[in-house]
């Protein structure tokens, strides 16, 4: 019967050190991450606002710490290199570029395989090739952008030299509405939702799609990676929990 009892005892004080692990466990403190995005109101940019909105990152016992780039700002990528932040939901394209410059900028995960934009061009402008856009000015977001790298790659396939065409930085949403309502550019590349509204109110057209896989195809040649989460490589190797829970 003794033998029973302190049986029964260590069982029961087992079972309470275990409820008390589990419970120290589930209480942990969150580990902060924060992140800038490169526009976060942009479609392509969604799943990072998304992944909060649902909860998810609370799940995974990460409080994270989402920010913007703006216009004329500090970019998500540089941001990131730089060590402003833990992480960039930016563009795959820049891990090329940093690599070039001897700066470890990495990509952890992938988000997509079309870039998710569309060539916007001033309503009765009949362009529709990027081979039209000679003697022309075209809008990206900002010159060394993902969407600068785009424009340069579309021209060079159509069998334009940079001394054809000019390219100007016109930022994004308004801004680039603006420009094209203006005349400062001809076409500019952007994503929804400024898509929808040069649309609507009928100042530009879609005249190259790059938003969906098959324009990606047709256009660029095959799949395109585009929105991704960067880090730079020795953070990711000193937080690799961290990193898989994002």
């Amino acid at each position: 019967m003794t033998l029973a009892a302190c049986g029964g005892a260590a069982s029961g004080s087992g079972s309470s050190a275990a409820a008390g692990a589990g419970t120290g466990s589930a209480s942990a403190a969150p580990v902060t991450v924060t992140m800038m995005v490169g526009g976060i109101d942009k479609q392509i940019y969604l799943p990072y606002q998304l992944a909060e909105g649902l909860g998810y990152y609370k799940k995974y016992g990460i409080d994270m710490k989402l920010s913007t780039e703006v216009s004329g700002g500090v970019g998500a990528e540089d941001a990131v290199a730089s060590g402003q932040v833990n992480m960039a939901g930016a563009w795959y394209v820049h891990t090329i570029d940093f690599q070039q410059k001897g700066k470890d900028v990495i990509s952890v995960a992938q988000l997509s395989g079309a870039p998710g934009e569309r060539e916007m061009c001033a309503t009765g402008s009949n362009i529709s090739s990027p081979a039209d856009w000679s003697g022309k000015t075209v809008g990206v977001t900002d010159l060394g952008s993902g969407t600068d790298d785009l424009t340069l790659y579309l021209a060079a396939k159509s069998g334009l030299t940079q001394a054809q065409y000019h390219r100007q930085g016109v930022g994004a949403g308004s801004t680039l509405v603006a420009a094209l309502q203006h005349g400062s550019v001809v076409c500019g590349m952007t994503t929804q939702p400024t898509v929808s509204a040069l649309e609507t109110q009928k100042i530009a057209y879609s005249a190259i799609d790059l938003a969906t896989t098959d324009g990606a195809d047709k256009w660029l040649g095959g799949a395109y990676p585009s929105a991704a989460v960067l880090a730079k490589a020795d953070w990711v190797a000193a937080n690799k929990d961290t990193v898989q829970k994002v």
